[in-house]
Order: structure tokens, then C-alpha cells, then sequence
């Protein structure tokens, strides 16, 4: 059985693993529309009282790939036309 996480624990559960999150954040995840094409956050749930809930299973899937996205990120080189040019201080 999985554990479930109210919205700043599954926060901190999110930054342990590689994806740094607040909870306000989750929270405007959370309102974005499906027709948002935008990041939408972890799956969750909401039970009668109006709490939301988050599964382990759904924040492993989403911090795996937020991560799994920064893996495939190269270092960009500078153009050359922003390289620092060495100037002869002698003459």
C-alpha cells in the first residue's frame, strides 16, 4: 500500500527527490485547466472534505520525469562573439 501526502508534504517529497517544489506552487498546478497545455503537476485526488492527496506512486512518476528531462540537457556554448578578449595592457 502506498503512502498519500497532503500538498506540503508531497512538496518536500518532491525536493527529496531531485525536483524543487513548493507548495504554492502544487497549488496553482492544481487550478490549471485541462486545455492548459502548461505543466499540470502530479495526479491527485480530493477526498469529501475538499483535501487533496497525493499517492507515492504519482509523485515518483513526476519527479522521474522532471529529472529524466534535465539528464538530456547540454552545457551551451558561449557565442564567440561574447568571449572575453585578452587586450595587451603593455602598449
Amino acid at each position: 500500500m502506498s503512502m498519500k501526502y497532503k500538498t506540503g508534504e508531497a512538496a518536500r517529497y518532491l525536493m527529496n527527490r531531485g525536483r524543487r517544489i513548493s507548495k504554492s506552487r502544487l497549488e496553482k498546478y492544481r487550478a490549471r485547466g485541462p486545455e492548459d497545455p502548461r505543466d499540470r503537476g502530479p495526479d491527485f485526488y480530493r477526498d469529501q472534505n475538499g483535501t487533496c492527496w497525493y499517492d507515492e506512486e504519482a509523485l515518483d512518476r513526476y519527479a522521474a520525469a522532471h529529472v529524466a528531462t534535465l539528464k538530456f540537457r547540454a552545457p551551451v556554448t558561449q557565442p564567440a562573439n561574447l568571449r572575453r578578449i585578452e587586450v595587451d595592457q603593455a602598449s
